[in-house]
């Protein structure tokens, strides 16, 4: 590639990255500007319900308290808990699923677009060295050691660290 080219190649590159964001702000301003949150499918419940073969759909609702200490966590019933841990299962299984179907997309889509000859490649790119590999690898741990251990202290200062219950 010459000079222009690449520079059209970085234009474009630019421009779709830029797309990519903004989708992500409008998805991000759309789900922060709901009300509340609406009633998630119980996907703990129904796989629960299906076992005993009873194959209904069930809802669960947002916890009324959503980082609660550890004596409101203990002075909860234990249907309440209960449904806690199944909307959490519930988003987090949701999540990964958004996140999962989210790049099984691009992923096709980049394949189509190389195929149809719109998808202008960055040439040939060099890999990462062995040392900067270990490096990345160091950071992307010690970066979520650090975060996990944020949020012990934060736990444990406020009151929401418990032996039985863990992390409230």
């Amino acid at each position: 590639l010459n000079g222009a080219q690449t520079e059209t190649v970085f234009q474009t590159s630019r421009r779709g990255a830029m797309k990519i964001q903004l989708l992500t702000l409008i998805c991000a301003a759309c789900g922060l500007s709901l009300p509340e949150i609406p009633s998630l499918p119980d996907l703990v419940g129904t796989v629960e319900s299906s076992v005993h073969g009873n194959f209904t759909e069930q809802t669960i609702e947002e916890p009324q308290a959503f980082l609660p200490t550890i004596a409101k966590i203990r002075s909860m019933t234990d249907q309440e808990r209960a449904e806690r841990l199944h909307w959490f299962l519930s988003v987090f299984l949701l999540v990964f699923l958004c996140v999962v179907i989210s790049g099984t997309v691009i992923m096709v889509v980049g394949a189509e677009l190389k195929a149809l000859g719109s998808y202008q490649s960055l040439g040939h790119t060099a890999p990462l060295s062995k040392g900067a590999q270990v490096k990345l690898v160091i950071l992307s741990f010690g970066g979520t050691v650090l975060l996990s251990f944020a949020a012990c202290l934060w736990s444990l200062q406020t009151g929401r660290l418990s032996k039985t219950l863990g992390l409230d």
